[in-house]
């Protein structure tokens, strides 16, 4: 999300392509060194930040995040026409017509290298089986979620990493949607 290339690459991905774009990492850290990109309407721009990102995303420093994830998230949601997941315990999702939502699952152990990737993969994944935009942030959050709870339960938290959440979806999948 540094390199030039990179960010140039993103930027026109995001100004061109009319499918679901789903944001996160490398893409978040590209798509906040050009803040005036957004807001694009009639897009379907999901981003996932952590607290880190969204601070860099909206020029304020993660103390501020912290201390509003809700209002900092669904004002960005408003204001930028952007579905936000903003990670962390609670993960909220926002959306664009100012709707709020907090996930009960999830535990502090997620917050390791390669979760947020799980998450997006999910998320896309329910996308293209047909799901509506609102239903698959819901449920690929909230399974994710799930999955990072039985694997604490089973492991404890200072030894998941993203494999672990991996193992456990087909079967949080199955016979749910």
């Amino acid at each position: 999300g540094t390199f030039k290339e990179t960010q140039s690459l993103v930027l026109k991905l995001i100004r061109t392509l009319e499918i679901p774009i789903i944001l996160d990492a490398d893409g978040l850290t590209a798509l906040a060194t050009q803040p005036k990109t957004l807001p694009l309407k009639n897009r379907s721009l999901i981003l996932t930040p952590h607290p880190g990102e969204m601070a860099r995303l909206i020029r304020s420093t993660v103390k501020e995040v912290l201390e509003d994830r809700i209002g900092v998230s669904k004002n960005f949601s408003q204001t930028q026409h952007v579905h936000l997941i903003l990670k962390g315990h609670p993960t909220l999702i926002t959306t664009p017509k100012g709707e709020v939502f907090i996930n009960p699952t999830g535990n502090p152990g997620m917050a390791s290298g390669g979760t947020g990737d799980v998450l997006t993969g999910m998320i896309g994944g329910l996308v293209c089986q047909g799901f509506d935009l609102l239903s698959s942030l819901q449920i690929a959050v909230y399974l994710h979620g799930m999955a990072g709870d039985e694997r604490v339960e089973e492991m404890g938290e200072k030894s998941l990493i993203a494999t672990d959440l991996i193992e456990k979806i087909p079967a949080l999948l199955k016979g749910r949607i």
